[in-house]
């Protein structure tokens, strides 16, 4: 697991040292333009796409192709899933907030927008769940 900004995110390691996923089911990734976010869910269904990929191509044409190929296949799987769950689509890789990526949220599911937080004591910002989806009670 990485850490950035003090959480810790996914990552697929390419096959390179291990095969795994570890996976931070609270936060949602802040999108480029810097109100939409994109749920966990869809963050792990990314890096999925990259576990998928590695599974179908085998190590050594996975390692050896190019980090651009690898995110516009995994990019192409999450615009997909995206797209049938009304979430924010990104248009490349490089379509989050470079500064400060991540958005603590309840559910893996949340996803929604953010807005700056006025107050003098806190710069955190607000969360907005747009998710209509709740899981059933036991």
């Amino acid at each position: 697991m990485k850490k950035i900004n003090g959480f810790e995110v996914l990552r697929y390691n390419d096959g390179v040292e291990w095969q795994g996923l570890d996976w931070d089911f609270q936060h949602g990734l802040v999108a480029g333009d810097g109100k939409s976010v994109m749920s966990p869910a869809l963050i792990f269904a990314h890096e999925m796409a990259h576990a998928v990929q590695y599974l179908k191509i085998g190590f050594d044409a996975y390692v050896f192709s190019t980090k651009k190929d690898r995110e516009t296949y995994a990019i192409m799987y999450e615009a997909t899933i995206a797209g049938d769950l009304g979430e924010y689509k990104r248009k490349e890789y490089h379509d989050y907030l470079q500064d400060d990526p991540y958005v603590r949220v309840k559910s893996s599911t949340d996803w929604g927008t953010v807005r700056p937080n006025n107050s003098f004591w806190t710069t955190r910002r607000i969360f907005t769940n747009q998710n209509t989806w709740t899981p059933p009670k036991k």
